[in-house]
């Protein structure tokens, strides 16, 4: 591979770079605000299908027998309430990991504009 040729690969990957960099943030960032109302939406349906504040507070006399549908609908939702945390926590982290990866692909690349730069700058003083 010549100079010439690789100049010219370099400035078509540069090109690409920032377009690149900037979308794959902005899929990030709306995957993240997808996963963040699912998760809320998850814990809505929990709530819903476990019914404990219904139980709870009917108003009518507690029996044995709620007491114990109750610690475990409690401990049903607090189960499932720390999968959905342990699930979002790492999503969210490698989300953001690799946000910035895209960002810096995004903005970064100083080593290559330099090239790119002094390139241009060599091949026009050549040209003089």
């Amino acid at each position: 591979m010549t100079d010439e040729q690789y100049i010219e690969f370099i400035r078509k990957n540069h090109a690409r770079r920032k377009l690149a960099g900037i979308l794959g943030f902005l899929i990030i960032v709306a995957t993240g605000i997808g996963t963040y109302f699912a998760s809320k939406d998850q814990d809505q349906w929990i709530d819903d299908f476990l019914e404990a504040d219904d139980t709870l507070f009917e108003g009518r006399a507690i029996t044995e027998q709620d007491v114990v549908l109750t610690e475990t609908m409690i401990d049903t939702a607090q189960s499932l309430g720390t999968e959905n945390g342990i699930f979002m926590g790492h999503f969210m982290s490698v989300a953001v990991m690799f946000g910035l990866g895209c960002l810096v692909h995004a903005f970064g690349g100083r080593k290559d504009r330099l090239l790119l730069e002094y390139y241009d700058r060599a091949v026009s003083d050549n040209e003089r």
